[in-house]
C-alpha cells in the first residue's frame, strides 16, 4: 500500500513540475538552409508567453563578380523594388 501511494505521489507530482508551455527549442526552413531558435517563459502571473528567437541561416561564400551579376538579374526580375 505504501508503495502504490509513493508511486502515485511521484506521478502527481512530476505531472505538476511539467511546462503546459513552450521552454526552448528549434525551428528548421529546409528550403532556405535557416533556423530559429527560441527560449521562452511565462509573464505577469502566467498569463503572457515572452519568448526570444535567434536566426540562424547557412549561405554560400559569392565571389564579387557573381553577385554583380545576381544584382542585375534581380533589378531586371523586379524593376520596381529597387529605387
Amino acid at each position: 500500500m505504501r508503495s502504490l501511494f509513493a508511486f502515485l505521489f511521484g506521478i502527481v507530482a512530476s505531472s505538476t513540475l511539467a511546462a503546459d508551455y513552450p521552454t526552448s527549442g528549434m525551428l528548421y526552413n529546409q528550403q532556405e538552409d535557416s533556423s530559429l531558435t527560441y527560449t521562452c517563459t511565462l509573464q505577469q502571473g502566467q498569463q503572457r508567453l515572452r519568448c526570444e528567437f535567434i536566426q540562424t541561416a547557412v549561405r554560400k561564400k559569392a565571389k564579387p563578380a557573381d553577385l554583380e551579376k545576381k544584382l542585375d538579374e534581380a533589378r531586371k526580375n523586379y524593376p520596381g523594388a529597387v529605387k
